[in-house]
Formats: C-alpha cells, structure tokens, sequence
C-alpha cells in the first residue's frame, strides 16, 4: 500500500514549514544491502593502515558504517584499538580513516552498516 501526503503549509510566529508529496513504499520493497571489505595492503610499523568497505544492494541507502581495528594478540575482537565511522549516501565504497600502527603483528578489521529503520544492517571482518 502506498499512502499519499497532501502539501501543506504552516505559518506561526514567522516560522514557515512547508511539506510536500511522498511516497511509502510496502515492507516487501525495503532493500537487502551487502558490505564487502578490503583491507590496506601489508606495511611496516609507523606507517598507516585503513580499510575500505563496498556496500552494494541497497536502494538509496544513508546511515553510517562503523570500522573497528583489532590490534597484534587480539583472539576475541571484543575491544578494538581504533574506531572511525563514515556517513553512506548510496551505495559505493568508503574508506575507513588511517590509523598508524604502533607494533608488529596482525590487525584486523571489523566493519559494520547501520542500515536504516526498516532496512537490514550488516557487517563483515577481514
């Protein structure tokens, strides 16, 4: 079911809003967006590192992907030493933050999109 809105507008002590027409799209049209990951290539201490996310599937997806970065000895990825977030507008790829490393070893990355209400989140490790 689709419902119409009729525009309107609203004057009150100066302030006027103005909405327009839209549509609602039915819960079997919501998306089902995907995240795929790639991390930056190896390096060496004291150079930086990021990751980069390709979200797919969505229909004009918005909301935000989280990146966490599990540093050398982390079995349990229960407490990241780096976080970033990225504001999505549609699908694409987006670039996580660079983090500079501080010791050998090996890192992982842990991504993860919000979604929207109503539309699925994900997330990916690599």
């Amino acid at each position: 079911m689709v419902k119409r809105v009729v525009p309107r507008l609203i004057a009150a002590v100066g302030l006027i809003v103005a909405s327009s027409v839209f549509a609602v799209s039915p819960a079997s049209a919501l998306s089902t967006p995907a995240i795929s990951s790639v991390a930056s290539p190896a390096t060496t201490v004291g150079l930086q590192v990021f990751d980069v996310v390709d979200l797919t599937g969505g229909i004009d997806p918005t909301g935000f992907i989280t990146y966490d970065l599990y540093g050398p000895g982390a079995t349990t990825c229960s407490s990241p030493i780096f976080n970033t977030t990225t504001t999505v507008n549609g699908d694409g790829a987006y670039d996580s933050m660079h983090f500079t490393t501080t010791e050998a070893g090996t890192y992982q990355w842990e991504a993860s999109y919000s979604g929207e209400i109503g539309r699925a989140s994900c997330r990916e490790r690599v």
